[in-house]
């Protein structure tokens, strides 16, 4: 607690510039960590990027993609990772950043962006749409 109150006193003899410019490289600092850390916490999985599948099992739509899923999961032979995510209970941290406000919905998050899927809702249209990008 010494350093602390030590630090204070210290930044408080500092003139208005000097303050100024302390706590504009604390924000940068902090925006930055939440921009590159917080906020791509568990976005990071596949070297090529990762579909994501939010589903709940209460949806009877998600019931009837649930067994394609399962086919592209067996079938699918590249290099992104396949990912499912049950939002069946709560909205998981990962559905609220990326803002999943219906099921099904697929997500491919690769390089930095996030490319949601509105095509067919088989293992083939899937397929085209990992091949594709």
């Amino acid at each position: 607690m010494e350093k602390v109150t030590d630090l204070y006193e210290k930044f408080m003899d500092l003139s208005m510039v000097k303050k100024a410019v302390v706590v504009l490289i604390v924000g940068l600092v902090v925006y930055y960590a939440y921009k590159h850390f917080w906020l791509r916490e568990g976005m990071e999985g596949g070297e090529n990027g990762v579909l994501r599948f939010f589903y709940a099992d209460w949806c009877p739509h998600c019931q009837r993609v649930k067994p394609e899923w399962e086919t592209l999961m067996r079938e699918y032979k590249g290099d992104v990772k396949l990912e499912g995510v049950d939002c069946s209970e709560n909205r998981p941290s990962i559905a609220k950043r990326l803002n999943v406000e219906g099921f099904p919905s697929f997500i491919l998050s690769k390089a930095g962006k996030n490319l949601e899927y509105d095509g067919d809702r088989t293992a083939s249209g899937l397929m085209d749409f990992l091949n594709q990008n």
